[in-house]
């Protein structure tokens, strides 16, 4: 297997050697529930290796940005079987409390902090329904890529009439 993401920029750095960690991973979120778990492993796992190996840097070498940190957490998802767009990474580390984000990646990752009214509710629930991505990703994870593009669209068109353009490639 090739060596990626953060090994990759480990190797790089010259000087440095590759490390050993070891990490305990504990939590409540259902598995298959889909409140993007597979994705907060991922981009805490990043963060944690990098500052876990900081000591082992030179001086020179900076640490990666938080729009690196997301764009290395989307790739590294696509080993353990999930062809995630790289939206979850991206409010994982460009989030900010008490606004939204909008995120674009064409033609790179870029994103823009929108103030929303304060009457606006956000409503996240479990159906209890799993969903193992690891095995239906690729005919429901991405059928429902799909679906919400459309129902996006629809009610962008019911709601706003000729008052939004809908991006072309966006995530």
């Amino acid at each position: 297997l090739e060596t990626v993401g953060l090994d990759s920029f480990l190797l790089e750095a010259k000087q440095v050697t590759r490390g050993r960690m070891c990490i305990l991973l504990d939590g409540t979120v259902p598995s298959g529930s889909g409140l993007s778990s597979s994705s907060a492993v991922v981009c805490s796992s990043a963060l944690a290796t990098m500052h876990g190996f900081r000591s082992h840097f030179p001086s020179s070498v900076q640490l990666l940005t938080k729009h690196q940190l997301a764009r290395l957490a989307a790739e590294c998802e696509k080993y353990v079987g999930i062809q995630s767009g790289g939206m979850d990474q991206a409010i994982g580390f460009l989030g900010q409390e008490f606004l939204a984000q909008y995120i674009s990646f064409e033609p790179q990752l870029a994103n823009q902090s929108v103030k929303l009214p304060s009457t606006v509710a956000f409503i996240v629930t479990h159906s209890l329904v799993a969903s193992n991505k690891k095995i239906t990703a690729h005919t429901n994870y991405n059928r429902r890529v799909v679906e919400c593009r459309c129902m996006v669209a629809l009610l962008a068109h019911a709601l706003l009439p000729n008052k939004m353009v809908l991006p072309k490639h966006e995530s």
